[in-house]
């Protein structure tokens, strides 16, 4: 046996001459092994200006210069192309890619998710940056195309961002670093309500004319048609009031119910039965839906025998997306 099992270095051998020229060639290979980066994988021709000391992976059918050295690290030292031919487990540092990739035994890829066997005090794996506003954070990809990003992304809560095209990012799921509240941003969430004394004729379902927003995170809500236009499928909840204006003789009924595309839940419906103009007259509801993605939902109210006012700014319509 005249090399070395692993990297292929020829040994010296008794009284050989010109020992330098054996040794000179293992030190070369080392460099080059040794802590292994490459420019770029994958090529097939060789680049036509290589700077001295710099590797590349070859990839499959290679040409001119690297004709039949297919998946061989090529490494350009002292004027001339040297090959190295792999072995299952070889790891490389792609600086083009910025990734580590591992040779298989007949092709380099990704380096795999590592597995660990256990130990005693467990394992703890840490990425840390610069600053609070930089990124530390685990990017999913589909052939190198980011689709999904999760960890500290330029602030100190936890983050999970995703993407269509991995230009595009939305926040997906938010934990804040100091109570650990999770926070669904995209979720839908709204309140509103009618900033004005709403008229409402006697014997009509009429909608509460909900006028002015508080909060619609994931803008869902359509402030013209005074509907929340479903996203997505799920399961929402749903709260309503309304207050009688003191003004006037009251309705003998006040309902108050949730229309779904434009028909009425009568489940949802609940009524009360003023016997004055009094401040206490408020009714309120609270119930959820089972949606589906292109539903939408508004607040009616029904005010039966007499027609009245409502109070303004305390006729209010909210809700959230629970499941």
């Amino acid at each position: 046996m005249n090399k070395t099992p692993n990297l292929d270095l020829t040994y010296l051998v008794e009284a050989q001459a010109q020992k330098h020229v054996t040794v000179n060639q293992a030190i070369r290979s080392l460099d080059a092994l040794v802590q292994l980066n490459v420019v770029e994988r994958g090529l097939l021709t060789p680049p036509t200006t290589p700077v001295n000391g710099t590797s590349y992976l070859i990839g499959t059918a290679a040409t001119e210069d690297w004709v039949n050295q297919d998946q061989n690290v090529a490494s350009y030292q002292d004027g001339a192309w040297e090959f190295h031919t792999p072995k299952n487990g070889w790891i490389a540092w792609v600086l083009s890619e910025g990734i580590l990739c591992v040779f298989n035994g007949s092709a380099w890829t990704d380096l795999p998710n590592a597995m660990f066997a256990a130990q005693p005090a467990g394992y703890l794996q840490r990425l840390s940056r610069t600053s609070d506003n930089d990124d530390a954070a685990i990017n999913y990809q589909t052939g190198f195309q980011t689709h999904a990003l999760a960890g500290l992304l330029g602030d100190t809560n936890y983050t999970v961002k995703v993407s269509p095209d991995g230009i595009l990012f939305t926040d997906a799921i938010v934990v804040e670093n100091t109570t650990g509240t999770v926070t669904f941003p995209q979720n839908p969430s709204f309140q509103v309500y009618c900033n004005y004394k709403q008229y409402i004729a006697a014997n009509n379902w009429v909608k509460i004319d909900t006028n002015v927003e508080n909060y619609d995170r994931s803008n869902d809500y359509d402030i013209g048609t005074k509907r929340l236009n479903i996203p997505v499928d799920g399961q929402y909840h749903f709260e309503g009031i309304v207050k009688l204006s003191s003004d006037g003789t009251p309705p003998t009924i006040i309902y108050l119910t949730l229309f779904k595309n434009g028909v009425q839940e009568l489940f949802t419906q609940t009524e009360y039965s003023p016997a004055t103009t009094s401040s206490n007259n408020t009714i309120s509801l609270s119930n959820t839906l089972d949606l589906v993605a292109g539903d939408y939902v508004e607040l009616f109210t029904f005010f039966a025998t007499n027609d009245s006012d409502l109070t303004a700014a305390l006729s209010v319509f909210s809700g959230f997306r629970v499941s």
